[in-house]
């Protein structure tokens, strides 16, 4: 794959330069210093369509850097051997049902035993042209605790096609969520209520960059909708739809709005201690969030024919929902 960077700053070393571009970057932050450099050795580094053997070359506000990274991807990321649960797949795309505690690809903490490892085990390179060479054909993702359909695409034109999709925000994504109401209501279900918007920009808390939060400047837009599916004394199942697909945007709009997901170790803590010991050990045992992706639909790449996904919820959230529904 070769990579196209506009060079946004002016007189730095091109290895330094896409070190940090690839920091930023979890798909390709394993490429160190050494390993850019021995690439620009290669010849595999052009700076405004001429080739770069020097990692001291300077680039230039307005420059444009190509670096063939293909192989890179390939050799870095080692296979798992998983079985995975796979709802649908043909030549052009796989439709699989993530399992929860499983993240998406490879990250800080999360080095191995991932989707991504798991479909390098899966798809080999002949079988799936391009895959090798892009993300390994994640489009989007799912938290590492939230169980459900993704979408992996198994050529460049159909990752193209899809994270176009996604761009344009016409991709349908619900989720079923079991979330902390206290009865008669509280948050969202209070006036009783059964369906609603929830329109507030989210990003990175300043004190807490690894959480998200409602941010009143400087946030981007995200869009969920919701509808209640059933209500308990102490909990409620929430259908939720979302427009936009920010990082963790279901659990923090809900729990900004008063109805956490219930076992959500991050935002939905606060609420734990006002249970009733049944649920707090029914948490305890759930051991995640209770959020499941259950449908998915979107227009398939190929034939052009709009394509819908739905599958059941996973058995841990169901025996959660039974152990709320006999008290």
């Amino acid at each position: 794959m070769r990579r196209e960077i506009g060079v946004l700053c002016s007189g730095e070393r091109v290895d330094l330069f896409l070190v940090k571009i690839f920091q930023k970057d979890f798909f390709l932050s394993f490429l160190s210093r050494s390993q850019i450099s021995r690439l620009i050795k290669k010849g595999r580094v052009e700076i405004n369509s001429k080739v770069c053997r020097k990692s001291g070359e300077i680039v230039n506000r307005g420059d444009e850097v190509l670096i063939d990274i293909s192989g890179e991807l390939r050799e870095s990321v080692a296979a798992w051997d998983c079985p995975l649960d796979i709802v649908y797949e043909d030549k052009w795309i796989l439709v699989l049902n993530k399992p929860a505690g499983v993240v998406m690809h490879p990250g800080a903490g999360n080095y191995d035993k991932t989707i991504l490892n798991a479909l390098f085990s899966y798809l080999k390179p002949e079988d799936s042209e391009g895959f090798f060479k892009m993300r390994g054909g994640i489009v989007h993702r799912l938290d590492k605790g939230t169980s459900g359909l993704v979408v992996i695409a198994k050529d460049l034109r159909t990752h193209a096609h899809l994270s176009e999709q996604f761009k344009k925000k016409v991709v349908e994504k619900r989720y079923l969520a079991v979330v902390y109401n206290k009865a008669p209501g509280c948050g969202l279900l209070s006036r009783g209520a059964v369906s609603g918007k929830i329109s507030a920009p989210l990003g990175r808390l300043v004190y807490d960059p690894k959480k998200i939060g409602v941010l009143k400047k400087g946030g981007k837009e995200a869009v969920t909708f919701w509808k209640v599916k059933e209500i308990f004394k102490w909990a409620a199942i929430l259908e939720c739809k979302i427009i936009t697909g920010r990082t963790h945007q279901i659990r923090v709009h809900l729990a900004h709005s008063g109805n956490p997901v219930l076992g959500d170790p991050v935002y939905g803590v606060s609420t734990t201690a006002s249970l009733p010991p049944y649920l707090k050990e029914g948490i305890k045992k759930l051991s995640r969030p209770a959020l499941h992706a259950f449908k998915l639909e979107f227009t398939h790449p190929v034939s052009n024919k709009q394509v819908k996904f739905e599958i059941e919820l996973p058995s841990d959230i169901t025996q959660f929902i039974q152990l709320l529904r006999k008290n």
